[in-house]
This record gives C-alpha cells, sequence and structure tokens, in this order.
C-alpha cells in the first residue's frame, strides 16, 4: 500500500508539478480531506469570510490534528486553487470537471474515510450550526456522520441533525464512507463570528479528529475501487 500511494503521489506531481495535492504520512490507514471550492471558486461569502479560505484552513487542521503513525491524510487541495484541472478531462465545464477530478481523486485514495468540508449559508439568518450531510445509500457513512454532528454539536453549542441525501455528487458516488460536513452558516452572524475566530476553527478541527481517530484508528485498508459494468 505504501508503495502504490508513493506511485499515486508520484503520477499528481507529474500531472501538476506547481501544486501539491497529497499531504503524505507512513500509514496505511487513508483519510481524504476534500477543502471546498478554491481559486476562481470562492463559494459562499459574507461577514468579512470567504469560503474557499476557510475550508481550506480547517482541512489543514484537521490534518495537523491525526496522528501520523496512524493515518495519512490525502488532501483534494493544499492550496487556493481549484481541482478542475487534476486529471485530464473532456468534460466541457469547469464545476463539473472539478466534482469529477475530487471523485476520481477520492476513488483511487483508497481511504477509510473520507470528509468534504465546506460552509452552510440561508435565507433565513437564524439559521446556525454545522451540519452533517451522507449519503442515504450507506450506513456507514450515515454511523461517521451521526457521531460527527454529536461532536460538533458540543462545539458550536447547537442541536443539528445529520441529514440523509441523495443527490450530493461526491457523497453518492464514494466507494468508502464519506461525509460532508458544514462547518456553520455564513449568513448567521453568530456562526460567522466564531468562524473568524483561529481558536474556534481550532477546537472544530480537533474535534473533527477526534471522531476520526475513535473510529477508523483500526479500520482495514478497503479493495481499490473498481467500476461497474
Amino acid at each position: 500500500m505504501i508503495l502504490a500511494s508513493m506511485l499515486f503521489s508520484s503520477f499528481l506531481s507529474l500531472a501538476l508539478p506547481t501544486m501539491q495535492v497529497i499531504h503524505m504520512e507512513t500509514s496505511e490507514r487513508v483519510i481524504v480531506l476534500d477543502a471546498g471550492h478554491g481559486g476562481i471558486d470562492g463559494g459562499a461569502s459574507g461577514s468579512g469570510l470567504v469560503e474557499k479560505n476557510v475550508t481550506l484552513d480547517l482541512a489543514k487542521r484537521v490534518a495537523a490534528q491525526l496522528p501520523k503513525n496512524i493515518f495519512s491524510v490525502y488532501m483534494t487541495r493544499t492550496v487556493d486553487t481549484d481541482v478542475s484541472r487534476l486529471y485530464p478531462s473532456t468534460l466541457s465545464g469547469r464545476h463539473k470537471r472539478d466534482l469529477q477530478n475530487r471523485l476520481t481523486f477520492i476513488r483511487q485514495s483508497r481511504a477509510v474515510a473520507v470528509i468534504s468540508i465546506h460552509i452552510n449559508s440561508s435565507v433565513n439568518d437564524r439559521d446556525r450550526g454545522p451540519i452533517v450531510f451522507y449519503a442515504v445509500n450507506s450506513q456507514k457513512s450515515k454511523e461517521f456522520a451521526q457521531n460527527m454532528q454529536q461532536a460538533l454539536n458540543q462545539v458550536a453549542g447547537s442541536t443539528q441533525r445529520p441529514v440523509g441525501r441523495k443527490n450530493l455528487f461526491l457523497l453518492r458516488h464514494s466507494p468508502f464512507p464519506a461525509i460532508l460536513v458544514e462547518v456553520g452558516f455564513i449568513t448567521n452572524a453568530s456562526d460567522a463570528v466564531r468562524l473568524k475566530n483561529a481558536d474556534y476553527r481550532e477546537q472544530v478541527a480537533k474535534a473533527m479528529a477526534h471522531v476520526i481517530l475513535l473510529r477508523y484508528q483500526h479500520a482495514e485498508t478497503p479493495a481499490p475501487y473498481q467500476k461497474q459494468p
């Protein structure tokens, strides 16, 4: 597995020599951290926050919290860029290429778990707190989401529940347990103030890393993804 991961890393380095997309450690247990948006795609913005910056900061913080002797951390991006050029693609739209490349990255990772990090927004400025999404067809992802939601509620002082979805592309097609974490609402004044605070982001990152450790420290590396006929 280590050799395969090194070859995978070398391939990506050749494909994009100016962009480091993998943070490689020594363990065979892979965690994929997908920092949402990036580059031309800023995501949600408001209250002095830009989603792409917060998601990347949080992904790096989670990676730093995960024990290096237990997990290898693969990041879909480590700099301010989208992922639309990560692999050659015939898809016409940048957004479609970006999503497909994130999925390809995940499929090649043999990850024990996948976490995509985002920030929420709402027309109702009273909506607040982290919300964790999972694919309804994955029991393992649902259990992961439940654990993560409980931990993040404790940090945020919120009472949100995890939400099962059928139409979130990465979650629906990931062959490995995957969740999407909306860490708060950029449209809520309280959430925005917290997300600006580095100490709060660190608390969120620690909570996320703790859940990952509890659930996956003894997980077996899954079989390689095989496309269904």
